[in-house]
């Protein structure tokens, strides 16, 4: 197997979910307003064209957030539709602007509940409403802190970072050696996540003696891109010592996933265990976790346990660094292991949101994580938020 050098390249995925349910609301509340008291239903009868296009104009709103792959990023330019400006649709002109509920000002990235406002001009009479949508994600820190992880690199980095931050640790962020890499991607819940293309691109996170575990876990997401099958494509690594073995390495290799643990620089095929083959494909994003040590070293996938080999029982460990130890963490790289000289090699793709644990997780512990979607935003109505005028 050779090691792997690449072109860039990468994908846009949906991100939003707003549920039937919601735009079902939409249609009751329409439903109530013309069942009203007297007074309120002569308004109602006098606008009914109006409000009828202005219910529209709302579900519309909905269905263009739940298709747009990046909207905590489009409503930061304050706007619902792709422009801000008043647009025909039928008999009637629409326009969509969103503002954060709790400042009135435009949404920021920590935006959590947008006030969504929506205005409907049909024969000359207008009607406006606004509503507000939470906007809610998993508390993925937290999650994989209360399971002991002692670093936490979300690798979500924007404009040009030096930095890759640990969530976990001031002390220990990771260093983009190629800048651009940061973000030049999105994963699949419309997320910035970096793309890596060869060896010499990575994120180095200095050593740290917490690396030094004799039972832990990694666990992080991957896309690869690489579509060469044969080649070798590591995406995690760390050296023993400095041109010797390494103590830890991940790869993607025939499709599957090769894993390398060892604590007395040595080399040799009881160092290994791998996946079977054609398991992960390019263009797919998976969970992946390693977990060694006493009972072993075992590789899961989406969750799942893809390969166990109870005999591997090493640590991470490495040499004092007078001696040439105490390397960096890589991510986005490693090293070929497939021949003694364990050379460097990269990835093809992308990695996010990897975690370092200071204990060999559960099968149940590493399955909870894979069914947790880090980024995912999912976005509710909020009850009795709907305000309607009309002008």
């Amino acid at each position: 197997m050779n090691h792997s050098s690449s072109s860039n390249r990468g994908s846009v995925y949906l991100v939003t979910v707003i549920t039937v349910a919601a735009i079902v609301s939409m249609v009751l509340i329409g439903v109530r307003l013309r069942t009203a008291t007297n007074t309120t239903q002569a308004i109602i009868t006098e606008m009914t064209e109006s409000n009828v296009s202005l219910l529209d104009v709302t579900e519309l709103a909905l269905q263009t957030i739940a298709s747009d792959s990046i909207w905590p990023d489009t409503a930061q330019s304050g706007t619902i539709f792709p422009t801000i400006k008043p647009f025909n649709l039928e008999d009637a002109v629409y326009t969509g602007t969103v503002t954060d509920a709790d400042t009135d000002l435009l949404p920021t990235p920590d935006t959590t509940t947008y006030r969504l406002n929506l205005s409907s001009t049909n024969n000359s009479v207008t009607s406006a409403a606004q509503i507000d949508l939470l906007s809610s994600k998993a508390d993925y820190k937290k999650t994989v802190k209360n399971l002991e992880a002692v670093f936490y690199w979300p690798l979500n980095e924007t404009n040009l970072p030096s930095q890759a931050l640990d969530q976990l640790s001031v002390n220990n962020h990771g260093d983009y050696l190629v800048s651009t890499v940061a973000a030049d991607s999105i994963n699949d819940e419309g997320a910035p996540v970096p793309f890596f293309n060869d060896a010499n691109d990575h994120i180095e996170v200095p050593w740290d003696w917490s690396f030094k575990q004799k039972n832990g876990t990694i666990t992080l997401w991957i896309n690869p891109a690489g579509t060469e099958r044969n080649q070798n494509y590591s995406f995690i690594g760390m050296d023993y010592t400095a041109g010797g073995n390494p103590s830890l390495n991940m790869s993607v290799y025939l499709n599957g996933i090769t894993a390398y643990i060892d604590d007395d620089n040595s080399w040799g095929g009881e160092n290994f265990t791998m996946t079977s083959t054609d398991i992960v494909n390019p263009g797919t994003w998976y969970h992946i976790a390693l977990a060694w040590g006493t009972k072993g070293l075992c590789i899961y996938v989406d969750g799942v346990l893809e390969s166990a080999k109870a005999s591997n029982t090493d640590g991470i460990s490495t040499r004092f660094a007078s001696q040439g130890g105490e390397q960096p963490l890589r991510l986005g790289a490693g090293f070929y292991t497939g021949s003694s000289s364990t050379p460097d090699d990269g990835f093809e793709g992308s990695v996010a949101h990897v975690a370092y644990f200071s204990r060999a997780l559960t099968a149940a512990d590493v399955a909870g994580l894979a069914a947790i979607r880090p980024d995912l935003r999912t976005y509710s109505l909020v009850d009795d938020s709907w305000v309607q005028v009309f002008e």
